[in-house]
């Protein structure tokens, strides 16, 4: 059926209120649902993404101009004046009245007529011109103001003061709210690195090195996706791969992945042995698993064994050679791509 993509960023947001959900997760099974078009699922991305990351700063926002007890509005109210904020103050591209009419038809939809109007003139009083994020924080303490500014918890805005001083933490913060940079990991299996990036149309397309060379940058996901569909690349930041350079499997060699989904590290570490040797790759969520298998089917992958298990209790039946656990959840260094 036809999708909103507005109204399907509004089900994420709800959903994510009632447990301990990940967003992606919840977004990709209501989009499959769906007969949404490029566009829409871009848009429901987008919305979902950047008002989970402006979230705290949008509250703040929104208690300037809600004229009643914003911590007691109903939740639904909450996410739809949120998502009506985050594009009024963060998505230029999307006209102001788009914006502001298309908040009002939801909390119409979701909360009837009086609320609608209230919505409709909170959205209207909220314009780059009339927030004041400068001024209206100017008298707190820095942890605070940095918190506001830049929508980070204050916890950690806090510790990264203490631990990093002002001028880094700042930097990291606002690092942290660009856009992420999507990057390419040449699948050596196929070809090296510089065949692939020698290829028509990559010209300009942006390289590392020390060591990390097979990654390619590029803001054009419609340059790359001939080379994913043919298993020539796949999805990956450079980040993730060090823990693999780290180990550096041999081939021929048995390695044990113990928190393998969706894949990443588990199929660089074959590219690394030459697809030569084993790779047990371990998780918790059969359903993650398939995608483990998926992963490696295009990417022509055989020497990985996808395993459903507890890494607490599961027994790899062998001694591995290479033992791989990176728990990235644990990180903050996610942050910019899953706020």
């Amino acid at each position: 059926m036809p999708v909103n993509a507005r109204e399907t960023a509004l089900r994420v947001l709800q959903e994510l209120e009632s447990g301990n959900r990940k967003s992606e997760e919840v977004l990709n099974r209501l989009l499959e649902r769906t007969e949404a078009g490029r566009s829409d699922r871009a848009l429901a991305r987008e919305l979902v993404s950047g008002t989970l990351k402006y979230r705290l700063q949008c509250d703040f926002v929104i208690s300037k101009f809600y004229r009643h007890d914003y911590a007691k509005a109903a939740p639904v109210l909450k996410n739809i004046l949120r998502l009506g904020a985050y594009q009024l103050l963060h998505l230029d591209r999307v006209p102001r009245p788009a914006a502001v009419d298309e908040c009002v038809k939801l909390a119409r939809k979701f909360k009837g007529d009086h609320l609608s109007r209230l919505v409709n003139g909170v959205l209207r009083k909220i314009s780059p011109k009339t927030v004041l994020l400068d001024e209206w924080t100017a008298g707190m303490e820095e942890a605070a103001r940095l918190s506001v500014l830049f929508s980070y918890p204050e916890w950690l805005v806090g510790r990264w003061l203490a631990r990093y001083g002002s001028g880094r933490a700042e930097a990291m913060l606002r690092h942290g709210n660009l856009p992420p940079a999507t990057a390419y990991r040449v699948n050596r299996l196929k070809g090296t690195p510089d065949e692939v990036a020698g290829r028509k149309g990559l010209e300009g397309v942006r390289r590392l090195d020390d060591g990390l060379d097979n990654f390619l940058f590029s803001q054009e996901f419609t340059l790359m996706e001939p080379l994913l569909a043919e298993g020539a690349v796949s999805v990956q930041n450079p980040s993730q791969a060090l823990a693999c350079l780290l180990a550096a499997p041999a081939p021929g060699s048995t390695v044990y992945d113990m928190c393998a989904a969706p894949g990443g590290k588990s199929t660089l570490m074959a590219e690394l042995m030459g697809d030569n040797g084993r790779i047990i790759a371990l998780d918790r969520s059969a359903r993650k698993l398939e995608r483990v298998a998926s992963n490696a089917r295009a990417l022509g992958i055989t020497s990985i064994e996808p395993k459903e298990g507890d890494a607490l209790d599961f027994d790899p039946g062998c001694a591995p050679d290479t033992i791989l656990l990176d728990a990235p959840c644990t990180g903050t260094g996610v942050l910019g791509r899953r706020a």
